[in-house]
């Protein structure tokens, strides 16, 4: 009888053991079916948006992620839903982020898939930050440094059109170089709606109309401009006479030469930290007759993370490791001065220092950044 309860016991247990171990297939079974109402429209990259469909690089016919059509191929077929959708937990993803080899000799990169999330922050409550200041930076891209961010731009395809037909485009369009610069991801996400566009201040968001503006009817956008120009009319005697006209045109990326980011400086007492967060970043650029620079559209960093996370920066050292524009955000790649410090007068440097001595308004910014050094040291006394 005791050998009876013992097999019972037993079986009973296993029985158990089984359930458990089947909770998280029925989950990932869950996840699928939770995958398979997302379409798979690509929000978290500008490579293959509707407006673009122009310019789009051509598909390879053995590659079923560039060229999804197809049913069979002689590549990898990956699991889709009813609608035709990428079910990207499939177990073809499970090594995402990585290249795939394409018939043993050509490679083909998954960077337009749109599959990366950014890194997540650690935790932060307000109770824990004992010092804080904002400050803002001009990030100039004539210089060297920022190379990554301002190409690549006016890059020229031959015969794309068709022969003998030039196309200039503002991108790398195949192969593991693929690639955007900074303005032209921001330009194409906030075109077509993939991000919010806000004035300097982010105090108010702009409607998409706004954003846009309307070329047709001289109304210029966030990320566009007016000015006016001379244009060619036939008069009655045959002649041509030359009257000026306003008109309307899009910001170019050779046309933006800095950006400005605002960011919060804090020390995080619960992980004894000096710790920084990108608020927001602006493009500036030279406009035909502005003097100066001029602040487009506003992009506030929260929300274009994951838009950055899916778009890669270009590797001088080696183009099989590269990183993402947040990585090359959050690792201060960059190269930027100091113009403005949170103050009680809300004035930037130029506004109290001479605005031609540049070498005293760089040492003021060096001022700022020492005293944000020491005062992390200082946090450690205590």
């Amino acid at each position: 009888m005791k050998k009876v309860f013992l097999v019972l016991g037993f079986l009973m247990s296993f029985s158990i053991i089984a359930q458990d171990n089947n909770l998280p297939n029925k989950q990932n079974n869950e996840n699928k079916e939770h995958l398979s109402q997302i379409n798979d429209d690509l929000r978290t990259n500008t490579y293959n948006l509707d407006m673009n469909e122009e310019n789009l690089e051509p598909a390879s016919l053995t590659n079923i992620l560039q060229h999804h059509d197809l049913g069979d191929t002689s590549w990898k077929d990956p699991k889709r839903d009813l609608q035709g959708n990428i079910v990207y937990d499939d177990v073809l993803f499970e090594d995402k982020g990585k290249v795939k080899w394409q018939d043993y000799s050509y490679w083909s990169s998954r960077e337009k898939q749109g599959m990366w999330n950014p890194m997540p922050f650690p935790y932060v409550s307000e109770d824990d930050v004992v010092w804080a200041t904002r400050i803002t930076r001009e990030i100039i891209l004539s210089e060297p440094g920022n190379a990554p961010l301002l190409y690549p731009k006016e890059v020229n395809y031959q015969d794309h059109g068709g022969i003998e037909n030039m196309k200039q485009m503002n991108e790398v369009l195949t192969g593991i170089d693929a690639r955007k610069n900074l303005f032209q991801i921001l330009k194409d996400a906030a075109y077509s709606g993939q991000v919010n566009v806000y004035n300097s201040r982010l105090s108010r968001m702009y409607s998409f109309n706004e954003v846009i503006g309307n070329p047709d009817e001289k109304i210029k956008g966030a990320l566009s401009y007016k000015m006016t120009q001379e244009i060619e009319l036939e008069d009655e005697d045959g002649g041509f006479i030359y009257e000026e006209e306003e008109v309307v045109n899009h910001v170019l990326p050779s046309q933006i030469k800095a950006y400005t980011i605002v960011e919060d400086w804090f020390f995080d007492k619960r992980r004894s930290k000096m710790d920084v967060r990108i608020i927001s970043i602006t493009p500036n650029a030279v406009l035909p007759g502005k003097p100066g620079l001029t602040e487009l559209g506003t992009f506030y960093y929260p929300e274009i993370r994951r838009l950055l996370a899916n778009h890669k920066v270009f590797n001088m050292e080696n183009m099989m490791d590269r990183m993402s524009f947040d990585e090359y955000f959050q690792r201060r790649e960059f190269s930027s001065y100091i113009v403005k410090e949170s103050n009680v007068y809300d004035r930037t440097i130029n506004d109290y220092i001479n605005p031609s001595d540049k070498l005293s308004q760089l040492w003021e910014g060096e001022r700022i950044k020492e005293n944000i050094r020491s005062m992390e040291s200082t946090m450690w006394e205590y």
